[in-house]
């Protein structure tokens, strides 16, 4: 219902709900909106943390997945390494460090 003067709105809201026939809720529009606005922002909200969720979780199982997987792909580089002698000699604490960045400079690659 449009009324003709704004300032009429507590007289209608006074007359209908006095009223014992009538079952109404007498809000403005813009009270209205706010009202349902809250109802969706919460619901779109639920599902955004559920997704969101999901994902990580995806994530967790992901990741080691994909390392694995990109170290098992060089492994003929690793045993190639391995069978120059890298890890073997005397100096295997400065192998083992260059091992040791080797495979941080891995992880930040990819």
């Amino acid at each position: 219902m449009k009324l003709t003067d704004p300032s009429a709105f507590k007289e209608l809201k006074d007359a209908l709900t006095t009223n014992p026939q009538l079952e109404v809720k007498v809000a403005r529009q813009s009270e209205f909106y706010e009202e349902q606005s809250t109802m969706v922002t919460q619901f779109i909200t639920a599902a955004g943390v559920f997704i969101s969720s999901l994902m990580a979780v995806g994530a967790l199982f992901g990741a080691p997945d994909t390392m694995y997987s990109a170290v098992a792909d060089r492994n003929r580089e690793i045993s190639t390494l391995r069978a120059l002698g890298l890890g073997t000699s005397p100096n295997a604490f400065r192998e083992r460090q260059l091992f040791r960045k080797y495979r941080v400079l891995h992880l930040i690659l990819y």
